[in-house]
C-alpha cells in the first residue's frame, strides 16, 4: 500500500471487515485496476490523498446543509 489513498481506503475497510477481508477487497480492486488498464490500453490515474480530502468536505457540506 504505497498510496496514502490506499491506506485510507484500507484503514476505513479494517475497522468494519476485518485485516483479511480487506486485504482480499484490495486485491480484488487491484486485479480490477490492472484489468481494465491492460483492456483498454490507458494508464491509472493516480489520485492524491487530497483528492479523497476535497470529495470528503464536500460531502460533509452536503450532509450538512441536508441536515438543516
Amino acid at each position: 500500500m504505497r498510496h496514502a489513498l490506499n491506506l485510507g481506503h484500507y484503514h476505513r475497510i479494517a475497522s468494519r471487515r476485518g485485516p483479511m477481508k480487506t486485504l482480499v477487497s484490495m486485491e480484488h480492486a487491484t486485479l480490477v485496476a490492472a484489468w481494465n488498464m491492460l483492456r483498454s490500453g490507458d494508464f491509472y490515474p493516480d489520485a492524491s490523498a487530497g483528492d479523497f480530502i476535497a470529495r470528503k468536505s464536500a460531502k460533509v457540506k452536503a450532509r450538512a446543509v441536508g441536515q438543516l
